[in-house]
């Protein structure tokens, strides 16, 4: 396991370019929340060396859990203990999905771009397949994607939320087009819309409609390379469509020349 510092200097630097000065009550205030972690990062250890397979042992990953959700080994030991919890109660399981929907949207709103918060979120659906309520996962996404609308970790999650729902996928498109309005930039949105249209986008009326919403946004954002993207796409999917699309792209040449 990592036992370095979260906190140092070192690892506060992202792709080499530190994340600025803090104040020597910031450094102490880091020093102590990490101290309280590597405290209840050593007890949830030593209960999984000790295989503890109990409620107990979920408290106590829950505790270090709840100060650096990256520590993907207690997520994996979380799993371990409610699959054991389960097969020994079955009963138990609305409870320990409730704390486990509980622990991770908690998590999520600390850190919505952890792989691990999301996968153990996913395993969680799978798990507790019969015991889930999809509406409510589908509420949470469109909570998250309202506060940050290019987390691609949740359009991800939202997708699998709606593969395992009777919702259309009109209403799907329909959100991807108001996300998109909201902001072209939106890459998701478009990678979304364009596996939402699968094999309809080589029909040429199809994809006609599609470039209309693209040109609009060239022509909003000429130097955002989403919609361009976007386009390509379209023209590799629907040939047909490619004078259309160099018609738009002149026009808008001419306009910005």
């Amino acid at each position: 396991f990592c036992r370095c510092d979260p906190f140092s200097p070192a690892v506060r630097r992202m792709h080499g370019v530190a994340r600025g000065s803090r104040s020597s009550e910031q450094v102490e205030a880091d020093q102590i929340k990490f101290a309280k972690f590597r405290q209840a990062l050593d007890a949830a250890l030593t209960a999984r060396r000790a295989g503890k397979l109990d409620a107990d042992a979920l408290a106590l990953s829950a505790a270090a859990l709840q100060t650096n959700g990256e520590f993907y080994a207690l997520w994996n030991y979380r799993r371990e203990i409610i699959q054991h919890m389960v097969s020994q109660s079955p009963d138990a399981a609305p409870g320990l999905l409730k704390d486990e929907l509980k622990l991770t949207q908690k998590a999520i709103a600390e850190n919505p771009k952890s792989y691990w918060i999301w996968h153990h979120r996913r395993w969680c659906g799978e798990f507790f397949a019969s015991l889930i309520d999809w509406k409510v996962e589908l509420g949470l996404c469109d909570m998250l994607l309202a506060r940050d609308q290019r987390n691609f970790h949740c359009w991800g999650y939202r997708r699998w939320v709606t593969s395992h729902m009777a919702e259309s996928a009109d209403s799907e498109f329909a959100f991807t087009t108001k996300k998109i309005e909201e902001n072209f930039s939106n890459y998701s949105a478009w990678h979304q819309r364009s596996t939402l249209l699968g094999e309809r986008v080589r029909d040429l009326a199809v994809a006609r409609e599609e470039l209309e919403l693209v040109k609009n946004a060239v022509f909003c954002e000429s130097k955002d390379s989403a919609a361009w993207l976007y386009m390509l796409w379209l023209v590799a999917h629907c040939p047909a469509v490619a004078p259309d699309a160099y018609d738009s792209t002149m026009e808008l040449y001419a306009l910005e020349t």
